[in-house]
């Protein structure tokens, strides 16, 4: 990345207008502002041939300020300033434009999968080394935006308004944390951003409601249920949750919409206590939800107004949201544990599926994923994981839930292996709760001899 010549003085007299960040000593926004549109010259003037743009944030910021508070994230802001300083050309501009983000230039940047490449392993790796907050390894995230194509622009808040675009739109997933802007993606947003607010509305009206999944035991007897977010909106539509669950954790929403949800779930128990009716219901909890500091007073108190043992409680956590930080997520189990919480991992085997970490967390289930069930038991690959999955559980006196379960082939198969209990369209459909109630009563009276009959 070649450095350009002949107009870096004018650049260097940014930094002498008092205009540095006075936490990182890097530029605030302002004058970061006031480079790009240095650069934007420089390469109309052609004292440059191009240039790109870097957006990196620190994922769940908030959580962390409100978890450990603002003195640790400012050491945070510092030591991954400095980490990004470290892998940076000495010319770099390096800016931090809000509490949770840091922005750079690229001067002549190389190819763009070679920047990509270099964003992937070279600055965001070194970034991974986990932080002490106290006597705890904290271990931070990070997601990054690239804007290459500077040519198109005329003015700097544009790039860093697109870069946010891009940031916003970013869909973590494992190895793939660098999102770079397309001109299309202004509408996308757009789109995020209405979806967003009927969000909000959603949840000061309570559209939203939660419908039953049944799981059976080998006999077909109902063991228990899954509780599954439904949301009908003012058209009457339905939306599906795969739209609105990934904005709901992105903006936050997913602390308020959890909290809804989990005072419909204690009402419900209620209903059934007065019914005379036992069951346990799966309650999901996302990362954010996870790690939010009030989690567990909330659930607790909530619990206590409703008169709700935590006998008919099940949480279910999926592998990614315990592996951000291990060591905080076991403190948080136990205490679930300790209040009588059945706690259950989701999804597993699509992600580390590590021994060295399930040892040691407080859990009774395992849910199978429902990529392993699907193909079963016609792929051996499928078989093989699944039968390890099982055979592990049990080792370590566990017990197996598998999902999406929609024929007798994998039925039978997965009772010769010993699977306890079973979800999954074979059985039941998810439904609400009026209909969830009736199946419950059928049952407790013995009209029910086998599941969904």
């Amino acid at each position: 990345m070649v450095s350009p010549t002949g107009w870096s003085g004018s650049i260097s007299d940014i930094t002498e207008r008092k205009v540095l960040d006075p936490l990182t000593q890097t530029l605030n926004t302002s004058a970061f502002l006031d480079k790009l549109d240095m650069y934007i010259q420089a390469r109309k003037s052609k004292q440059l041939t191009s240039f790109a743009v870097v957006l990196i944030s620190i994922d769940r910021y908030k959580l962390i300020s409100d978890s450990y508070g603002h003195h640790f994230c400012d050491h945070m802001a510092v030591e991954v300033t400095n980490r990004v300083t470290s892998v940076l050309q000495p010319q770099s501009t390096l800016a931090r434009v809000a509490n949770d983000k840091l922005a750079f230039v690229i001067e002549n940047p190389a190819p763009i999968n070679e920047v990509l490449l270099w964003l992937n392993e070279e600055v965001l790796k070194t970034m991974m080394v986990p932080l002490l907050a106290g006597e705890k390894k904290l271990h931070i995230s990070f997601s990054a935006s690239l804007v290459f194509d500077t040519h198109l622009y005329r003015y700097s808040h544009d790039i860093l308004r697109d870069a946010e675009i891009a940031l916003a739109g970013l869909i973590q997933q494992d190895g793939d944390r660098v999102r770079v802007f397309k001109p299309t993606q202004q509408v996308s947003l757009k789109d995020r951003v209405e979806l967003e607010e009927a969000i909000h509305h959603a949840i000061e009206h309570d559209e939203f409601e939660l419908y039953y999944q049944p799981k059976i035991d080998a006999y077909g007897t109902i063991q228990g249920a899954e509780a599954l977010v439904r949301w009908r909106n003012q058209d009457n539509q339905f939306v599906s949750p795969a739209d609105f669950i990934p904005i709901a954790e992105q903006s936050g929403l997913i602390i308020g919409l959890g909290k809804l949800l989990f005072r419909q779930l204690c009402c419900f128990l209620a209903k059934c206590n007065d019914a005379g009716l036992t069951i346990q219901i799966a309650f999901n909890l996302s990362g954010k939800q996870f790690l939010d500091p009030r989690l567990c007073d909330f659930m607790f108190s909530t619990m206590d107004e409703w008169n709700i043992s935590s006998q008919h409680i099940e949480l279910e956590i999926t592998e990614s949201t315990i592996l951000h930080d291990v060591e905080s997520a076991v403190l948080i189990l136990k205490e679930f544990q300790d209040r009588g919480i059945t706690i259950s991992i989701d999804d597993f085997g699509t992600g580390y599926s590590s021994l060295a970490y399930l040892k040691r967390l407080p859990i009774e289930k395992l849910k199978i994923d429902k990529s392993f069930v699907d193909d079963l038991p016609h792929s051996k690959d499928d078989v093989a994981i699944a039968t390890a999955i099982i055979n592990m559980a049990h080792a370590l006196n566990l017990k197996v839930v598998a999902e999406g379960v929609e024929n007798s082939d994998q039925f039978t198969f997965l009772t010769q292996l010993g699977v306890e209990m079973y979800q999954g369209f074979l059985f039941y459909k998810p439904m609400p709760e009026a209909a969830f109630l009736s199946v419950l009563d059928e049952q407790s009276k013995g009209n029910i001899n086998e599941a969904g009959t």
